[in-house]
């Protein structure tokens, strides 16, 4: 009988025990007590250890209070993700969080973690062992050209005629990136633009942040026939609103799935042009006074042409400008006001260590946010900045070869982007213009000279 029941121990252990999934996903760290206020600042990392991306659509957390549904993200090989959750979902005492696939499948579990600290301090475990895959050697490839004069990189700051921002880059090979879309009922301004550079391809689609002014036009392109996107790039910060799940359902139906990205991050578009993400960092940056987490965490890209360089800054806040000052102290010549000119952006130190020589406003006229503020336009008028805003001067089209740049607004004529610089030469057309009329002149010398004989 002793025996009967030492073997009914061990089959219920093994019949009720749970078994773990093969997926290669490892929770390594936890916040459950952050400095401050819990929601909004709690959060898990995740670790594939694996040597392929594994998509989390669907992916369930759960802890004592309740269950967190994954987005429609996915994670690369070797990599860690952070996963910040928007309300309180985190016990500081004895919390054990658990994470399942799409099919309930058990992939990792915590031990019991208690965080009474309202601190920094986080429960965390080693990394397991990655090897990531060799790539096989690759032909060489044909090494892109220095620039000429007729390899320009063109930027548009699309006017959506509301409060929203949309910009369009066009990289002198044909590669477009497209960042941000602005709101839904602005599209038909983003449409016509895409239409009039004759795109019908997004090689990389830049959604920076979940704000309805900066996604909400994405989803549009997506759903457009008439346009195909080949890769999406989102921040690390989620969001339940509607204007996101949508955001990422429109993804999922092209078939794609979204690529998260962190500082560092090449876009490789033109052997030529620089382009990366250089914020946020993997940590993430904490929420900011007057900013949302979400606004903190926005992506935000540098692109450098010889000795032309742009910042888009989305809706970065004064701690996202701090972030950059620290570890991107680097002089921008031309970008987009942080925030569309919120009067909280746009510090003296970011704008000392930037140098910025000209600034776009993303924002229409006598919008019911105030902006453009008028502080933040006396302060860039103060350091010799030029300005200039798309809800009054339309698209504000950038052109420039590497060395010159020029501006072109409509109903003016081409100008120089900033004090210092040359307008970019139209060529071919002027160049052939040009030597068509001098030698219209010797000709007509030398057949006088003719007739004189």
């Amino acid at each position: 009988m002793h025996g009967t029941s030492i073997l009914l121990v061990f089959t219920l252990f093994f019949v009720f025990t749970p078994a773990f999934a093969q997926e290669p996903i490892t929770i390594i760290e936890a916040e459950s007590n952050p400095t401050g206020t819990d929601a909004g600042n709690e959060w898990i990392k995740l670790y594939n250890s694996g040597n392929n991306s594994v998509n989390l659509s669907g992916w369930i957390i759960k802890t004592g209070d309740g269950i967190y549904t994954i987005p429609n993200i996915t994670i690369s090989a070797c990599s860690e993700i952070k996963i910040t959750f928007p309300s309180q979902f985190l016990d500081n005492q004895q919390e054990t969080v658990t994470i399942l696939d799409a099919s309930q499948n058990l992939i990792d579990q915590t031990p019991s973690i208690t965080d009474t600290d309202n601190d920094d301090t986080t429960w965390s475990m080693p990394k397991p062992t990655c090897e990531p895959t060799t790539t096989p050697p690759q032909p060489p490839t044909t090494p892109t050209p220095p620039a000429t004069s007729q390899d320009i990189l063109t930027v548009v700051f699309v006017d959506l005629g509301t409060k929203g921002e949309s910009i369009l880059v066009l990289y002198p090979n044909g590669k477009t990136m497209l960042i941000d879309g602005g709101m839904p009922n602005a599209y038909a301004n983003l449409e016509a633009t895409l239409k009039q550079y004759n795109i019908s391809e997004i090689d990389v689609m830049l959604g920076t942040h979940a704000d309805q002014d900066h996604i909400a036009g994405l989803t549009k392109v997506l759903d457009d026939e008439d346009f195909t996107v080949n890769k999406v790039l989102i921040s690390h910060i989620p969001s339940n609103t509607d204007t996101y799940q949508n955001f990422l359902a429109e993804i999922s139906d092209n078939g794609l799935q979204p690529e998260i990205v962190f500082d560092g991050h090449d876009l490789a578009l033109y052997g030529s042009v620089t382009s990366k993400i250089i914020s946020p960092p993997t940590s993430g940056i904490p929420e900011a006074t007057h900013a949302t987490l979400s606004n903190s965490n926005a992506l935000i890209t540098m692109v450098e042409y010889g000795d032309v360089s742009f910042l888009f800054t989305s809706d970065a806040s004064l701690t996202t400008e701090e972030y950059i000052v620290q570890n991107h102290p680097v002089n921008i010549d031309i970008m987009n006001s942080p925030h569309h000119g919120s009067k909280y952006s746009s510090t003296d130190a970011f704008l000392d260590v930037l140098t910025p020589k000209m600034i776009v406003f993303s924002a229409d006229q006598n919008n019911m946010y105030g902006h453009p503020d008028a502080e933040i336009i006396s302060k860039y008028d103060s350091k010799n900045i030029s300005h200039y805003q798309t809800g009054i001067d339309g698209n504000i089209v950038i052109k420039t070869d590497g060395t010159r740049c020029s501006l072109f607004i409509e109903g003016m004529p081409e100008q120089p982007c900033y004090s210092g610089v040359q307008i970019v030469p139209e060529f071919p057309f002027a160049a052939v213009m040009l030597v068509i009329a001098m030698s219209t002149v010797v000709l007509s010398v030398k057949f006088r000279s003719s007739l004189s004989l």
